[in-house]
């Protein structure tokens, strides 16, 4: 809702509207995001330049009539995963009925095998420094495709499938709470310079005025801080 907000889209609802959450409702409904999305001055919101279309976290922003800019902290992949061990591997976690999927879709992944067992496909990865884990293919319980995908990362959730087990790397597999992420956003990006007051439109509410930039704490992964950001002088 924050990113259509910002780059104008219309906003259509997809849902059944006989069964919709107080939460979804509280999303779609909100006046401060539909303001910015029917913004008079019409001008389509961006992602800041410094970040691509991969960029862990993203900015993106909107100028508003008023003189204000929306923007959006999205937190598209999480903290960016630890260094990946090398040899030797003597600890994996194991995951049964599904895998930690890669950020990145297809280009997280860094190769795929077929007809190994599961060590010699362990192996492979542990001599692979490029490689954090692999998921491993089952035709029914115990046994084996021995077909699969090696894993660039482990950042991007559990993928609960029971056709696939999965091996991981020590310190690959992020915590409870490490995909959330710290997103800044500097003023002088948006050519506001001064006092800005920091309105979060899901919450309707001011969180105070900051000179210079803001930061977003703890951005659960694919969720999107949006303010609104006025300047005051």
């Amino acid at each position: 809702m924050a990113i259509w907000s910002i780059v104008a889209a219309p906003l259509i609802m997809g849902n059944d509207m006989r069964n919709v959450s107080q939460a979804s409702k509280a999303i779609l409904t909100n006046a401060a995001a539909i303001a910015i999305d029917q913004d008079p001055l019409g001008q389509q919101g961006l992602r800041l330049a410094n970040y691509s279309s991969t960029s862990p976290q993203q900015v993106w922003y909107r100028i508003l009539a008023d003189g204000s800019v929306a923007v959006g902290l999205y937190n598209k992949m999480g903290m960016p995963a630890p260094p990946i061990p090398g040899p030797p591997c003597d600890t994996w976690t194991h995951t049964t009925d599904g895998y930690y999927e890669a950020c990145g879709g297809t280009s997280g992944n860094v190769g795929q095998f077929s007809g190994l067992t599961p060590q010699q496909a362990q192996a492979a990865c542990c001599s692979n420094e490029q490689c954090a884990g692999l998921s491993f293919g089952l035709d029914g319980p115990g046994k084996s495709t021995g077909s699969g995908y090696y894993k660039g990362n482990a950042q991007c959730g559990f993928y609960k499938n029971p056709g696939y087990d999965g091996w991981f790397k020590p310190n690959q597999v992020p915590s409870s709470n490490g995909t959330a992420a710290d997103i800044t956003i500097n003023f002088s990006d948006v050519n506001l310079f001064g006092s800005v007051e920091i309105m979060d439109v899901w919450a309707q509410s001011s969180l105070g005025i900051f000179k210079g930039s803001y930061t977003a704490k703890g951005v659960e992964l694919h969720d999107t801080a949006f303010l609104r950001l006025i300047p005051r002088g």
